[in-house]
């Protein structure tokens, strides 16, 4: 390979005594009742180019909190390449009050390599509450010579959509020129994908669903140049996790609240659908949008429980982002099962892994113990529950005797019986999963034009009489489709 082109072809006493207790229970459940996280204001960076050994990182903030604030944390790391050690940030400050603002300033040295850099900005109450981790980007240069990439291609070429669709036993070549005014000293190539292909043991399926399921991928070119701390990236391929959570966001475009946990949806242009509880069940899923034909006018409403259970749960999410990349109005809501893996990602990895292990879902997890970054991040921007002009979508349902049932955040997940309530609920249809139901409990709730309709009818429960079949309900006009479970477990 000389420096002017290459071609690569890849792959968590008495009375006195009572009265101690009574105040450790009280203090505990003041703790407990307290699960809202800090908030975010404003967190903005001065500039997003910044030259090495030169210009500062200047981070201006603002954030706020029902209860008392106790830290603010910051890193700042190579976005991709994290091992390379010569410029990483990690801040951590004690703030107290309800509320913090203020500018911090961090020179960026001259022994950074120039790359994609990620500022992040968390903020934590005394409660152990945290904010959601709030990422910018920011551009590193040096003076000097750098790298210059150019007329990169790929066969087989990009869809629309920007992923190379790869079928089994698929090549895919890449060419492209590095150049530089004072010779290349090293090139480095790394193929990095976004997750793996759970049908691998699965032949019979693979055909049909490899090319839905394939993990889209960053392919990475670094060069440096001699006396040069300077390295630069092609990102060939934009990845279908940031495309899918971009259009997920664009969806979700009006919070219900301040703390973007719930959203009111527009009616769309075509049929509004609801599935509940897939569990894992990949190809049923298919099977099921075959039959309804799904158009990316519709409306699809996953009612929580994407995962677990069966065997293709990163399947399954791997499915929900790529219809969402391809224009369709996909809106996961998020289930118990989605919830206990953000509630173990960071503190219990032991539960973690043991949980999934059991749930046929160890795939979802990154060297066996973590939770897939990306998939952290689609799990918490799943909404608790959406708001239509007539209906309420969740997974579990509302506690209608909470003292404030659309603010219950733990009973829409797990509630298993419910009333309901005309005036807290507005006279809105609630569509709902969680529980299995006959299929013709389902049926004749959806034939009474009742005011609950439950969906889920246990898909995973394939040998039990009247379940086993993943349904969709047209929510205005009441229509069902239904298939049977086609996904088959491991067999242990």
């Amino acid at each position: 390979m000389d420096g002017s082109g290459f071609l690569y072809v890849v792959k968590f006493q008495v009375m006195a005594f009572c009265c101690a207790i009574l105040f450790v229970v009280s203090a505990c459940n003041d703790a407990s009742d307290d699960v809202i996280e800090p908030e975010i204001v404003r967190y903005s960076i001065s500039n997003d180019t910044l030259a090495a050994g030169a210009d500062n990182l200047v981070i201006d903030v603002e954030a706020t909190d029902n209860a008392e604030l106790s830290q603010i944390r910051f890193r700042v790391e190579e976005a991709f390449a994290k091992n390379f050690g010569h410029w990483r940030v990690v801040r951590i400050e004690d703030v107290s009050g309800l509320s913090h603002q203020a500018v911090y300033s961090f020179p960026v040295p001259d022994t950074a390599l120039a790359g994609l850099y990620e500022v992040n900005f968390q903020v934590v109450d005394i409660r152990g509450n945290a904010s959601r981790d709030s990422i910018q980007r920011i551009a590193i240069t040096q003076e000097g010579n750098q790298p210059v990439f150019s007329g990169f291609t790929t066969v087989p070429p990009p869809e629309p959509s920007g992923a190379v669709v790869l079928l089994p036993n698929d090549t895919i070549t890449f060419e492209g020129a590095i150049g530089d005014a004072l010779g290349l000293e090293t090139i480095e190539f790394e193929f990095r994908g976004s997750g793996q292909n759970v049908l691998s043991s699965h032949q019979n399926a693979q055909k049909k669903l490899f090319q839905w399921l394939v993990s889209h991928v960053h392919f990475l070119f670094f060069a440096s140049a001699p006396g040069h701390c300077c390295r630069s990236r092609t990102d060939l391929m934009s990845s279908i996790d940031t495309l899918a959570e971009q259009r997920l966001e664009s969806i979700l475009a009006n919070p219900i609240g301040k703390r973007g946990k719930a959203f009111f949806v527009e009616r769309p242009e075509g049929r509004r659908l609801a599935i509940s509880d897939i569990h894992g069940c990949c190809e049923t899923f298919y099977n099921l949008l075959d039959k309804v034909g799904l158009n990316p006018s519709d409306q699809l409403f996953i009612v929580g429980d994407c995962i677990d259970r069966g065997p293709y749960s990163r399947g399954v999410i791997d499915a929900v982002k790529k219809l969402l990349v391809d224009g369709y109005n996909i809106i996961p809501i998020r289930g118990n099962h989605e919830q206990i893996c953000i509630d173990f990602a960071d503190s219990q990895p032991r539960k973690l892994a043991l949980f999934t292990e059991r749930q046929n879902a160890k795939h979802l997890l990154k060297d066996g113990s973590k939770l897939h970054p990306a998939m952290e991040r689609f799990f918490n921007a799943m909404p608790y529950y959406i708001e239509t002009d007539n209906h309420f979508l969740v997974h579990a349902g509302f506690d209608t005797y909470a003292k404030k049932p659309l603010k219950s955040w733990h009973d829409m997940l797990w509630i298993r019986k419910f009333d309901y309530d005309f005036e807290e609920l507005k006279g809105k249809r609630i569509i709902h999963g969680h529980v299995p139901q006959t299929f013709k409990r389902i049926a004749d709730a959806v034939e009474r034009d009742a005011l609950v309709w439950p969906i889920d009818n246990g898909c995973v429960r394939s040998r039990h009489s009247g379940y086993g079949r993943l349904v969709c309900v047209d929510i205005d006009s009441g229509k069902i489709w239904k298939t049977k479970n086609s996904d088959t477990l491991p067999l242990d």
